[in-house]
């Protein structure tokens, strides 16, 4: 996690490709899978995108089968953190219908599991694909929403970006 903030994404990606391998060597599901959602941050990081999709359908997998190995309530955690993921890397592949799918199922759990950073986090990259697609009135309402919720968090500079993005989605012409 030091070389991806440090910006060093090869060298990232090498060392928690190491760390899952060890990891799953030693049957440790939980860790290889944390290690599979380090590796995807990175690759997606670095623009390659379906490589980093790779990995988090791997967690997804892991976590969404209960004889993977998987602490059930790391599982539990686990599962709408990489539906988010998958949505973001699908969002960047140009595959924008699945993608608002698997952020709108991670923001349906988040909520539930009361993952407010995560969740709001999630409503902006939401928000993002909309806008993308022209659907400006529900990316609109989702950079609000996402707005609310990191407020509520205390996030206020992410809440202001928030709310500037849902203003600015709603000058946005529609796509007809």
């Amino acid at each position: 996690m030091a070389l991806r903030r440090l910006g060093r994404l090869d060298e990232a990606v090498a060392s928690a490709s190491r760390a899952a391998e060890m990891f799953k060597a030693n049957d440790d599901i939980d860790g290889y899978c944390q290690c599979l959602g380090t590796l995807g941050d990175c690759l997606r990081d670095d623009g390659r995108y379906a490589e980093a999709l790779d990995q988090f359908l791997t967690m997804h997998d892991l976590a969404d089968h209960e004889g993977s190995g998987m602490t059930p309530s790391i599982a539990a955690l686990t599962r709408p953190s990489t539906l988010a993921r998958v949505g973001e890397c699908l969002g960047l592949l140009g595959r924008p219908t699945e993608a608002v799918t698997k952020l709108t199922e991670a923001i349906s759990l988040m909520e539930e599991l009361q993952l407010s950073g995560q969740q709001a986090r999630s409503l902006e990259i939401l928000a993002a694909v909309l806008v993308d697609e022209g659907r400006t009135d529900e990316s609109r309402r989702a950079y609000e929403r996402a707005a609310e919720v990191f407020e509520a968090i205390g996030d206020i500079e992410a809440s202001s970006r928030c709310q500037d993005l849902a203003t600015a989605a709603a000058d946005t012409p529609k796509v007809s």
